[in-house]
């Protein structure tokens, strides 16, 4: 199912090695895609994660505008403290997952899908959504986390599935107390 909430708020993340706490997230302001080690022991969470680096790890998902050629179903990616970073598909390599800085006071009036996610909710493992992310350019498209064959695997990409229920689910970790947001004119309402 497409999503039908105005914004998701959190970090996306899924697990490499759950036995070990490997994790990599969706970051926006970073050419390449982390991974993490939590360690219980030394007390490593995503919590504690989300506080260090809340300004890259923490984003939000606007829905588009009525006037967006995304709209109805798409959505645009940013770090929720940051300003002027958008997640998009590149249109330099086809298929990969990228991010830029740009002026625009709104992402939602460029006039082409390289912005523009469809978010599918894939229901919930222990209390935290779970959603498949499809490119609207790339219409069948979702954003991978086995890496890219080029860049590596580290890197995010996009992969063709036969529909969202057999694309990569990405978990939305939402953390705990206040974080500052960044420019609200950036914001795509529906």
């Amino acid at each position: 199912t497409t999503l039908g909430t105005s914004q998701i708020k959190g970090m996306f993340y899924y697990y490499e090695d759950e036995s070990q706490g490997r994790i990599r997230v969706l970051d926006p302001v970073s050419k390449l895609r982390r991974g993490y080690t939590l360690d219980a022991s030394v007390g490593i969470t995503l919590q504690s994660i989300l506080e260090e680096r809340s300004d890259q790890l923490l984003v939000r998902a606007y829905k588009a505008s009525v006037f967006s050629p995304a709209h109805p179903d798409g959505y645009f990616i940013k770090p929720y403290e940051q300003e002027s970073y958008w997640l998009l598909t590149s249109n330099v390599l086809p298929g990969l997952v990228t991010s830029v800085e740009d002026d625009w006071s709104e992402v939602s009036s460029s006039i082409d899908l390289y912005y523009a996610f469809k978010m599918h909710e894939q229901g919930e493992v222990g209390g935290e959504k779970l959603y498949a992310i499809e490119s609207l350019y790339y219409p069948g498209s979702y954003i991978s986390h086995v890496g890219h064959p080029i860049q590596g695997t580290n890197t995010i990409s996009y992969l063709p599935f036969p529909d969202a229920d057999n694309a990569p689910k990405w978990r939305l970790f939402r953390p705990a107390g206040t974080f500052f947001e960044g420019n609200p004119t950036l914001r795509s309402y529906p």
